[in-house]
Order: structure tokens, then C-alpha cells, then sequence
């Protein structure tokens, strides 16, 4: 028996750690995505930073350098800004200052309603043709709602519709709002949604 640090499987849904031979890896064909962080006191200039994981800039909390690259040496010290929308939760600035950080929070984009519901999703909904309802933010289960409302379509249309929630603050919008989900993934990503959803069908069976 031997303690070290080292990099172990572990099960979202189990909750406990897998040793190599209980583990399958296989290949994704994945995306690189670019996030750009706005230095501050530098306007139009940018750190990028290269992820498969988009999701996890909402709780980055600092940007890493190399101080002997060149391209990077005379940005040690200084600040860049998260990006967030203007109707973000304000659980990471609060953890941040009961951390000690100083944060400014600058809102970069807004997430817009549509004026209506398409057409396919009010014939669907009236004819009773969906099975499921997947919400991944807070946001978009508000917005579905007023959506509902302003196409005069009564909410009971969705007493037999099965709803999934990505996180628990989604899961509690869609509770006050509509009803407690069917589903909400243990893991709070796209991937863990669609795997909570997989599991739950399969259970059904």
C-alpha cells in the first residue's frame, strides 16, 4: 500500500474512483474551441486559450503563462475578464470575493428570447407528438415558459412530456416553473445530460 498523487478514472454516477482494467477507453472525434480573454487596460488585445470543454470557462478563475515565452512575458501580473452574460448567477463573483479576489464583472453578451415558439414545436407540443424536453440553463426553461404563454398554449399540454435538467439550478427553475424533471445529470454537461437521459431510458425497459 503506497499513497501518491497521480491521475485516477473516476465514475460521475458511481461516485468512487475505477482502477485501469474496469475502464474502456474509446477515440471521440472532438472540437477545439477558442476563447478569447480580454486583457484589461488593453483594449483589442486578447489571451486565447484552446479547450475541448467551452463549459468549464464558468469557473475558470485564472489564466496560466509561461514567463519565459516571449509572446506571453510582459502579460504576468495583469488581469483579463470572463466573459458572461448579463443574467448570470452570481455564485462564482461572490465566491471569488469571499476568497479574497477582486473581481469586476462586465457583461458581454445577452441571452435574447425569441418573439415565438416555430411553428413545428406549437404543432408538436398540440399534438402531443413530444417525448421529451431538454433544458441546459436556468434561462432557457424561463424563456420556454413566457414562450408558452405568448403562444397561448396552456401548460397542461406538458403534464405527460418528460423533462431533463442539466444541474440542479436548472432542475429548481423547471420545478418552480413547470414540475420537478424526470432526469438531471449527475455530470452538468451536455455529455452527462445525454448519458442520464440513455440511462433512464434503458432503466424504462
Amino acid at each position: 500500500i503506497y499513497r501518491d498523487n497521480r491521475l485516477i478514472n473516476w465514475c460521475p454516477r458511481c461516485h468512487t474512483a475505477l482502477s485501469d482494467i474496469e475502464v474502456e477507453h474509446e477515440d471521440h472525434k472532438g472540437h477545439l474551441w477558442h476563447i478569447r480573454y480580454p486583457v484589461v487596460g488593453e483594449p483589442g488585445r486578447f489571451v486565447t486559450v484552446a479547450t475541448t470543454r467551452p463549459e468549464t470557462m464558468l469557473g475558470d478563475t485564472a489564466v496560466a503563462v509561461h514567463p519565459e515565452d516571449e509572446r506571453y512575458r510582459d502579460l504576468v501580473g495583469k488581469k483579463v475578464l470572463l466573459p458572461r452574460a448579463d443574467i448570470a448567477s452570481a455564485v462564482l463573483p461572490e465566491a471569488l470575493r469571499a476568497a479574497g479576489a477582486e473581481v469586476a464583472e462586465v457583461d458581454f453578451y445577452r441571452s435574447a428570447r425569441p418573439e415565438s415558439l416555430p411553428n413545428a414545436a406549437v404543432a408538436a407540443l398540440q399534438d402531443r407528438r413530444l417525448n421529451w424536453i431538454t433544458f441546459t440553463s436556468s434561462s432557457s426553461v424561463t424563456n420556454f415558459v413566457e414562450l408558452l404563454n405568448v403562444s397561448g398554449l396552456p401548460a397542461e399540454l406538458l403534464r405527460e412530456v418528460r423533462i431533463a435538467a442539466i444541474g440542479p439550478v436548472t432542475a429548481e427553475t423547471a420545478e418552480r416553473l413547470i414540475r420537478k424533471p424526470d432526469v438531471m445529470a449527475e455530470c452538468h454537461t451536455v455529455e452527462g445530460l445525454i448519458a442520464a437521459l440513455v440511462q433512464f431510458v434503458a432503466a424504462a425497459k
